[in-house]
């Protein structure tokens, strides 16, 4: 059954969300026609467009008011249509495939010819990853081509986890948004660059390192040790989405600090804004609350906080509060370091 979204934005598109389960088709047809559609996948909801229809992929840049040198990452239905559309999935590709797909693992590599220049923002690699949803593998095999699909939310703006939050930011923008449930992940795909020896990992997600190193430790043998992370700095150039300093953020101004500053930040709330209205983001779950400041319990077990951060974020920012202050968790490993990262992203370092 459709349901139509309403809008009173005369000339904008019709949206209309429907159940993933019954929209496949004609989410199919769509894309076909050039058009964009949003979708559920384990990580987030993406926005996806024909990944060989240059159109249709500069049509997603234009939508989301995205910077056009920030790649997207094609979505493939398995590891064989990933070696249709790439070049130099190699050995290391392979293993990784193997081992991740479908999940949320994306991998640089080359791009071959029938995918367009647009998709990776002129370079000639391309992020490649095989969704686990099963509405995102349905919707991949009803098209037969690779997906191209950024978060479907405008540019920089907390990633949507549920299709409600899709409407919120796409409303009257594109035709369908297919209703997949909440997303289990909650933080994008891990993103490691196979185009460099050692391979990188561009931008951590809830396939950690020491997950890569171990898949890969038969392989390289000691050389991967020498796997790690990077972040972007000066001039270089973007070959995965998520890179830029500030992203995943909300529109309320928001600041991080560090576990056990609470005191110093409240003391300067109350020095410099003492009638600022407050949505604080905390592990912790004691600590007093004033009466201009709400509490948000962030979970202590990894892979409940990173599922559910994104919607704490967006949930802080609807509020219509003043700031938003977002305790940053401490530094043990694996999810967390996810975790963290899109935490800085989404925040300014305390104080202001």
């Amino acid at each position: 059954m459709w349901m139509a979204a309403t809008t009173s934005l005369a000339g904008k598109v019709k949206t209309l969300v429907r159940a993933a389960g019954e929209g496949i088709a004609d989410a199919a047809a769509l894309l076909r026609a050039g058009q964009l559609v949003a979708f559920a996948t384990e990580t987030v909801y993406g926005l996806g467009a024909d990944a060989t229809q240059a159109a249709a992929v500069r049509r997603i840049y234009k939508v989301k008011r995205r910077p056009a040198d920030n790649p997207l990452i094609v979505h493939v239905l398995n590891q064989r249509q990933a070696e249709d559309y790439a070049v130099g999935f190699d050995d290391v590709a392979r293993i990784l495939a193997r081992r991740f797909w479908p999940g949320p693992l994306t991998m640089v590599v080359g791009r071959g010819e029938k995918i367009p220049a647009e998709v990776s923002a002129g370079l000639p690699t391309m992020a490649v990853r095989c969704p686990a949803h099963k509405a995102a593998q349905r919707l991949l095999a009803a098209l037969g081509r690779p997906i191209a699909a950024p978060s479907a939310n405008l540019s920089g703006h907390v990633s949507p986890t549920t299709a409600a939050d899709v409407l919120a930011e796409l409303e009257g923008r594109i035709p369908l948004i297919l209703d997949g449930g909440p997303c289990r992940v909650g933080v994008e795909s891990t993103v490691i660059d196979l185009t460099v020896d050692p391979p990188v990992v561009l931008r951590p997600g809830s396939v950690t390192v020491e997950m890569i190193h171990a898949a890969l430790r038969r392989k390289l043998g000691t050389r991967v040790e020498a796997i790690g992370t990077t972040s972007m700095s000066g001039n270089a150039v973007a070959k995965s989405p998520g890179m830029s300093k500030r992203h995943y953020a909300p529109v309320t101004p928001t600041y991080r600090y560090l576990r056990g500053e609470w005191h110093q930040v409240r003391a300067w709330l109350n020095r410099y804004r003492p009638r600022a209205r407050v949505v604080r983001l905390s592990c912790e779950k004691s600590g007093a609350v004033g009466g201009q400041e709400v509490l948000i319990h962030l979970s202590a077990k990894g892979e409940q906080c990173a599922r559910h951060l994104y919607k704490n974020l967006r949930t802080a920012d609807s509020r219509g509060y003043d700031l938003i202050l977002v305790e940053m968790p401490p530094d043990r490993g694996h999810v967390w370091t996810a975790i963290r990262d899109r935490i800085r992203r989404a925040s300014q370092e305390w104080p202001p």
